[in-house]
């Protein structure tokens, strides 16, 4: 993988993570805030956040089994 590939999937991988971990989670406070309890709302926070995370690492790695000449290693 070249600069450019390895660029484009850093920025991939950051564009993800800022959409995942900060704009969707303030969305849903903001959206939950009058609608619901905190009891309520900051689970919900939490599992999007696991879910982020974990969707987030499996796109980390799979860009990383891409590497060298382009066929998927090992």
């Amino acid at each position: 993988m070249g600069w450019g590939g390895a660029l484009l999937g850093g920025l991939v991988v950051v564009a993800a993570s800022v959409l995942g971990f900060a704009w969707v989670p303030n969305l849903l406070i903001n959206h939950t805030f009058v609608r619901t309890a905190p009891r309520v709302r900051d689970p919900l926070v939490l599992l999007w956040i696991v879910v982020v995370f974990v969707l987030d690492s499996w796109l980390l790695v799979g860009l990383q089994r891409f590497g060298g000449r382009g066929e998927a290693r090992g």
